[in-house]
């Protein structure tokens, strides 16, 4: 079974909301857009180093290392994915995470028990991105987003703000 990987989900969400809210598309249109957005890693599926995106009914496969794409179409929705996969960050957390999961769907560990357990519980810590700092953050300022909804407030309510 593929696994999703709720930390990676979060992340391209907020770039593609961040990167794509503009006067037609409003953030709240693009996080209704993107809710049911998935990414995983299937070992099994393919034997180099990729990952997943679905978005509604759409699917994707991307290679981590060049980022091409392996099978699959999002659409314009694309460019989105590769650029925020460029990001190194991002890239060096997929790839790691591909090594996680590789090594442990294709038995490459010796103690079973203990390197599963270790497994998931660095899986549940990469769930968990409320409490701790994520290294998958986007990088975007949403100061600029702010900025740009308030002004466009003010030339609604007919002042002038620069």
């Amino acid at each position: 079974m593929a696994d999703s990987l709720k930390a990676f989900e979060n992340s391209l969400r907020e770039f593609l909301i961040d990167e794509m809210s503009d006067a037609t598309n409003t953030p709240q249109a693009l996080a209704y857009q993107f809710n049911n957005l998935k990414v995983y890693i299937d070992p099994k599926k393919t034997p180099e180093a990729h990952f997943y995106v679905s978005v509604r009914l759409s699917e994707v496969c991307f290679d981590i290392e060049n980022l091409k794409k392996i099978n699959g179409s999002l659409g314009y929705i694309e460019r989105f994915v590769i650029k925020w996969a460029e990001k190194p960050n991002i890239n060096g957390e997929l790839k790691k995470m591909w090594v996680l999961l590789s090594k442990s769907n294709s038995g490459g560990f010796l103690n079973k028990s203990a390197e599963s357990e270790a497994l998931e519980e660095k899986l549940r810590i990469a769930n968990l991105n409320s409490q701790t700092i994520s290294l998958l953050g986007t990088g975007k300022s949403r100061f600029k987003r702010f900025e740009r909804l308030r002004k466009k407030r003010g030339q609604l309510n007919g002042k002038n703000i620069k």
